[in-house]
């Protein structure tokens, strides 16, 4: 299904599990995206991180909003939970994996560790922190009727990220975890997961990282459950605030307005 734009799967978690056993098994390269409340408010302003997102094979709903919202028709999968389950598949199939992101070596190099602790036989390949990733944006708006739109531009050193490239190319993994946060990390698998021919699956995780090395504490399950997770990471992280009132009221206003057209039309 589409909501706002942006395609999500419809299945349940076991069924997106099978959909990555036959991702790994293909010829093929194929990208794992996790919308989330934050990233459809983002992507109803810009065209192009849209048209990123709707080239994922598999966009699991990262969150519960967007599940409220859709009446039922998708079940909310987080994203680190998922990522577990492609480490575990991997675990089980034998592929390699790569490790990108978080811009944190400690941080990373903790993540790493815990997973290698749950999934002992898991052939990982590699691991790096990233390099620094900057989001160039414009405004641009057309009618007073319209709303602004936003055009960016993912800004980096070539000469680092084509070392980054060489180094995974030499790595050979079939499937890439990429933690840049939201719209860098699509941004930057969209332009260049088709320079890494090992790959067959490329997964944008976030903040995952933080949470598996211990970085960032997760809220509890019934909060999770609830739909209250924003809530306890604004108590957390209280300079989130920002994005967390994206993901809340910017998302909300976003649905209104949704509504109001749908209604007149």
């Amino acid at each position: 299904m589409y909501f706002l734009g942006v395609k999500i799967f419809e299945k349940s978690r076991q069924e997106a599990q099978k959909q990555v056993a036959i991702f790994l098994s293909s010829d093929e390269q194929h990208r794992i995206f996790t919308p989330n409340p934050e990233m459809i408010v983002d992507a109803e302003k810009d065209e192009e991180f849209r048209r990123i997102l709707n080239t994922g094979r598999l966009n699991i709903c990262d969150g519960m909003g967007i599940a409220l919202f859709a009446g039922g028709k998708v079940q909310r999968i987080p994203g680190v939970d998922f990522m577990f389950d492609v480490c575990a598949l991997c675990q089980k199939l034998g592929n390699a994996v790569y490790f990108l992101g978080s811009g944190d070596k400690e941080v990373l190099h903790e993540a790493v560790k815990t997973v290698e602790r749950v999934f002992p036989e898991l052939k990982v390949v590699g691991s790096h922190p990233g390099n620094d990733l900057v989001m160039r944006q414009e405004h641009k708006k057309t009618t007073k009727k319209e709303s602004k739109k936003i055009t960016n531009q993912l800004v980096f050193d070539k000469e680092k990220n084509d070392e980054l490239l060489a180094e995974i190319i030499q790595a050979g993994p079939d499937v890439l975890f990429v933690g840049f946060g939201h719209n860098k990390q699509e941004r930057w698998i969209d332009q260049f997961l088709a320079e890494l021919p090992s790959v067959k699956l490329a997964m944008g995780v976030g903040g995952s990282f933080d949470y598996i090395a211990g970085k960032v504490q997760r809220a509890p399950r019934w909060m999770r459950t609830v739909g209250l997770e924003w809530f306890f990471r604004l108590t957390q992280e209280p300079q989130r605030f920002p994005r967390i009132f994206k993901a809340t009221i910017g998302f909300l206003w976003v649905m209104i307005q949704y509504r109001r057209l749908k209604i007149k039309g």
